[in-house]
């Protein structure tokens, strides 16, 4: 079982009071693994990949090498054909869609945790920097015109604005 606490955020970013806490159970998984993975495209030893994102019959992928530089998001297509979207000069991590760009948390030595928007020919411009400290940023999912991404190094989620201020949405 899972206890939470939820506060909310109005569009002038007042909060509520922390709800009552709640709690939650998840169901047991019941089906069986499948008995069979094809692997479509597998990097070398130097790479990883972070996040994918469906679009199309395509797959969007972070990749992360080793020396955390130039990393790479790429489209692999479901034949597994790779072809890279954009390059990046520090760590690509978490992804989601808007349209057709692509909204990607990342870290940069110069700049810190990021939050960038990468366009499908390969633009990349900054939503917001030096967003937070101690831990990267992993994931990020859009809520109505803002982003929320994940902190998990302390514990909260945030809440970024389309002009890159940032607040904490939640915290565990």
């Amino acid at each position: 079982a899972y206890a939470y606490t939820v506060a909310a955020y109005d569009a002038a970013e007042n909060v509520s009071a922390q709800s009552n806490q709640a709690s939650a159970t998840t169901q047991a998984i019941t089906s069986s693994p499948p008995s069979s993975v094809t692997t479509i495209f597998q990097g070398d030893s130097t790479q990883g990949f972070n996040d994918v994102e469906l679009s199309g019959s395509d797959y969007i992928v972070t990749e992360a090498n080793t020396s955390n530089t130039d990393n790479r998001l790429l489209r692999i297509s479901s034949n597994g054909v790779m072809s890279v979207i954009a390059t990046y000069p520090g760590q690509l991590r978490g992804l989601t869609m808007s349209g057709s760009d692509f909204i990607v948390t990342g870290y940069n030595p110069n700049q810190g945790n990021v939050l960038l928007r990468i366009t499908s020919s390969g633009a990349t411009s900054t939503i917001a920097s030096n967003i937070s400290s101690g831990g990267a940023l992993t994931d990020v999912a859009i809520l109505g015109s803002d982003y929320i991404v994940t902190d998990p190094a302390n514990s909260r989620l945030l809440r970024v604005t389309p002009s890159g201020s940032f607040s904490t949405f939640a915290t565990s």
